[in-house]
């Protein structure tokens, strides 16, 4: 698995699978429909379009950000020249990680630099909400709003996600999710979680995905 994301129009959890690229939507714990993506070789990253149920994808090969609609049918893609990975939409703009330069920048101006990521990153998972955005990477996370200096969070933030309400983010070994900007934890599993991925539904509840891919969990609020 290289992404998830739910989308609160139709209630279905949306994975992104780079073997064979494709996309598994899952609806009331059953797989619904899979989207052949064609036209990605190397997914990096996706996200919802709200509304009209799009989605953007990331290729790390080719260098494209591509917009498809609901259906998987690609409908533009941007060039960045580089290699594109996590995807995360704030407010009108869509950030994205350039990860061949370790940065995050604007998908409507690659060029524009509104993070840096420390020297050597790896692969790295983004979110946004308004104009906040943390970045996840090699056991850092970082708490940033554009062109402002970051805050680095404390490390045991393992995954990220946006939701109606703020940002979420899983805390290594508690399973303890803790919401921003209310600063406040909204689950206390007691169990250690080993999650890679996350995402949450508009009334909170949340899908992970383990660190090796192979199972996905739902989290009820």
């Amino acid at each position: 698995m290289v992404d998830l994301t739910w989308d609160g129009s139709t209630d279905a959890i949306y994975l992104l699978v780079s073997t064979v690229p494709h996309m598994v939507v899952i609806q009331h714990g059953e797989i619904h429909r899979t989207l052949d993506l064609a036209e990605v070789a190397v997914p990096g990253g996706m996200v919802r379009i709200p509304g009209d149920g799009g989605f953007y994808v990331s290729d790390r090969s080719s260098g494209l950000v591509t917009r498809f609609d609901r259906d998987g049918r690609a409908i533009e893609s941007t060039d960045v020249a580089g290699r594109p990975g996590a995807l995360a939409l704030s407010g009108l703009d869509i950030w994205f990680v350039m990860e061949d330069e370790e940065r995050v920048a604007l998908l409507s101006d690659p060029e524009t630099t509104i993070l840096e990521l420390p020297s050597g990153s790896s692969r790295a998972h983004l979110a946004g909400w308004g104009n906040l955005g943390v970045a996840c990477v090699d056991g850092s996370a970082y708490l940033f709003s554009p062109y402002e200096r970051p805050v680095e969070l404390p490390p045991e933030v393992a995954a990220v996600c946006s939701w109606s309400e703020g940002l979420m983010m899983l805390l290594a070994g508690s399973g303890d999710v803790l919401l921003h900007p209310q600063d406040s934890i909204a689950y206390t599993s007691g169990d250690s979680v080993e999650a890679g991925l996350i995402a949450a539904s508009p009334s909170g509840d949340l899908a992970l995905i383990d660190l090796s891919g192979r199972w996905l969990r739902l989290v009820l609020r």
